[in-house]
Formats: structure tokens, sequence, C-alpha cells
């Protein structure tokens, strides 16, 4: 069967940002766009709805800064000392519901787009596995909880850069999700975003594996394994890494922020020497476009690799979504996007070169699926025009 190719949402903070001027700081927001959960989540709805109707395949939901430490930052009337640990609970159950609102007003019963007429039936419905806007429960990363957020330059304190440390702090926080019904129920997918060290992509392998083994008991969680224990592959979640042009390269490729090199990224994502578990799916998000094309190939060589050598069984989906920027680059002290020196024009036509990136990921490699979307500063508009270039070709 033809590799499928999902639309995925664009950039949530951003676009809040951008388009319903909201305005966060680190010091009165510490939870950045899962703020927006406690403080208008009726604004939150419209601007989810906004993407529901380019439309998109897969919506995440607005919890990817979600975590004990910023809650603790976050001081209301209420608890003028910061928000105690239960209150996950609550925020979680919440973004899933505003989520599947924003999917109920303005979603779509079948998929924004089919790969190929072998994806439909006889009359164009889908036939893809899953319903359509599909919702992901976004996990940002260890370096989202801290002060500076830390996800871009992979600079963890000593606790970041524990692999059993680090699967310790994602387990924990799994489990305050999953205290949220909505959470056990509702979510397609799991998405672990703009991960910057190899260490931490291990520790979720670890957590993939803990995962799996209390599903198969019949425990709660996200992506019922249905008897798939037995492949080693947690269904529809994702790992996604980050990729600067600030850090290392080879051949001019860049580098995870800690050095590592795309290609040993994947395998530290894909082979089962790291663990019986893997995901799904593996991604590059929160990276510029220019550099996606090498990045992706770089993947493709180490899902080749890996095969070859008995480390994986098959290709896993391949998850895009790099930033949606004109040159601008994220401060973290401010928290805000600042122009760079250097605009190289990459916004003109980002979607045509995101959809040339699909389709040489399509035609060269062998991924379960393609999942494409954008990351900071990509808007819904962006996402309508990637998803009409992608339909029309």
């Amino acid at each position: 069967m033809p590799c499928p190719i999902y639309i995925l949402d664009g950039g949530l903070g951003t676009s809040l940002e951008d388009e319903y001027g909201v305005n966060f700081s680190s010091s009165a927001t510490p939870l950045w766009s899962s703020h927006v959960i406690l403080s208008d989540p009726a604004k939150l709805k419209q601007c989810q709805a906004d993407f529901a109707a380019c439309p998109v395949d897969i919506l995440t939901t607005a919890t990817y800064q979600l975590s004990v430490e910023g809650l603790s930052r976050t001081k209301t009337e209420e608890f003028p000392d910061g928000l105690p640990e239960d209150k996950i609970e609550q925020m979680v159950d919440t973004a899933v519901e505003v989520t599947l609102d924003a999917v109920r007003s303005r979603g779509h019963s079948r998929p924004a787009l089919a790969a190929t007429d072998e994806g439909q039936d006889q009359e164009g419905n889908s036939t893809v596995p899953f319903p359509v806007p599909a919702i992901a429960l976004s996990f940002g990363p260890y370096g989202a909880s801290m002060v500076p957020s830390t996800e871009y330059s992979g600079n963890y304190d000593a606790d970041g850069l524990s692999t059993p440390l680090l699967a310790e702090w994602h387990s924990h926080r799994i489990e305050l999700f999953l205290r949220s019904a909505r959470a056990r129920a509702v979510p397609r997918f799991w998405a672990f975003e703009t991960i910057p060290r190899h260490e931490e992509v291990l520790a979720l392998r670890r957590v993939l594996d803990h995962r799996m083994l209390e599903e198969s008991k019949g425990e709660d969680g996200i992506g019922k394994t249905n008897g798939k224990e037995d492949s080693g592959v947690h269904p529809h979640t994702w790992i996604s890494c980050i990729f600067p042009p600030t850090a290392a390269s080879v051949d001019g490729t860049p580098c995870l922020p800690d050095g590592t090199s795309a290609f040993d990224a994947a395998c530290y994502m894909l082979s089962r020497s790291h663990g019986a578990t893997r995901p799904w799916g593996i991604g590059i998000n929160c990276t510029k476009i220019m550099h996606v094309s090498a990045l992706v190939r770089a993947y493709a060589d180490a899902a080749t690799h890996l095969v070859a050598t008995g480390e994986l069984d098959a290709w896993p989906a391949l998850v895009l979504y790099p930033d949606g920027t004109n040159g601008e680059v994220y401060n973290t002290s401010t928290r805000a996007w600042e122009a760079s020196k250097e605009r190289d024009g990459e916004r003109e036509h980002w979607e045509v070169q995101l959809a040339n990136i699909v389709k040489m990921a399509v035609q060269e490699g062998q991924w379960e699926a393609v999942v494409v979307g954008g990351c900071c500063k990509a808007s819904h508009r962006d996402i309508r025009r990637l998803a009409e270039v992608l339909k029309k070709d």
C-alpha cells in the first residue's frame, strides 16, 4: 500500500501570540501556551479550531509546557505560592476537552488528504486507520520545564544529563497526565517533541518499554497495544528532535544541540539495542526548513542501516514539522522571536519547500506514513496552503 500522508497542525503558542494577541513571559506565564488552559480556554479553542478547519488530520493539545516545575512557578490568587502538582489532572482534562471541542466545531469527518486513490473507497471516503482529526497529547522535553527554557540549547542541569533520572521525570509526568480520564480515553497519539539530547531519547525508550509492559497488562494508557506488544512498536507514539543551525554539523547538516548527528539520533530512537519498544514515528521539529531535506536523508540512511543489520524490522512513520519562520531566531531569555541578520527568504514558499520534501521522502524511503505540519510561526494559513499543495500534487 502506498505511503499515506497526514496533515498535522502548526505552531500553537506563536499562533496565540500572532493571531489572538496573547502575551507570554517567563515571569507571568511560566507555562507558556499551556497557561491559556487556565486563563482563556475559549481563545485556545478558537486558535485550535483555526487549524482544525484547514482541515488537518492530527491536532495537538496545549500541554507541551505543562510540568510540575512550571506549575510551581505559576502564581494565582488562590495559589500565591504556585499551583500544586495535583492541578495537572484538571488542566489536562481541560486541554483535551478544548481540543475535542475545536474538532467538533470546525473539524471534518474525513482526512484533509489521501495520499493516493488507493487510500479511498468507491465513494471517495478515506480508509486511513484512525478517525480524523485525531488528537495528539503533546509532551515537551525536560528543557521546557527549565528557566530559561533549554530545549533549543540542550544545556540541561545535572538531572537532565542522566538517562535514568530523565526516564523517571518523564514517567512521573505521564502518570500525572493519565490521571485525567479524558487523556486516557480521547487522544490517538502521544507526541514527545523538541528533544535536544540523546540521553533524553534513550530515557524515552525506557519509558516506552515500561508503558508497553503496563498496557499489555490491561492498564489504562494512550495508544492501547491491542496485541501489538509482540511487534515492539508503541502504537502512534512519536519522538521528534530539534536540529538548530547553531549546533555542530556533519557535512553541513545540523546535529542535535548536544552534538549527536541526525543519523545517530535516529538510531537511538529506533535500534532495538536501545530498547525493546520503539516509537511508531520519528520526527524533526522546531528546525529551519532549509535543513530538513538533509535531515530526512540522514534518518532514511539510519533506517536502512538498522534494517540491514537486524536492529529494526521495518521503517517507522516520519513526522516533519519545521518552523515557519522568515529568518527570525527565538531568544530563550526573552521568550521572543527576533529578526535574524540573515533573511533567507524561506517563508515565501515554505509550503512548497515542505511539500517537495514530503514527496522526496515518500519516493526515496519506505516510511510507514508521513505526518507533516509546522512548528513555531507556522499559522493555520500556512498549514492550509501546505495541504492544498500536497492535495494538488
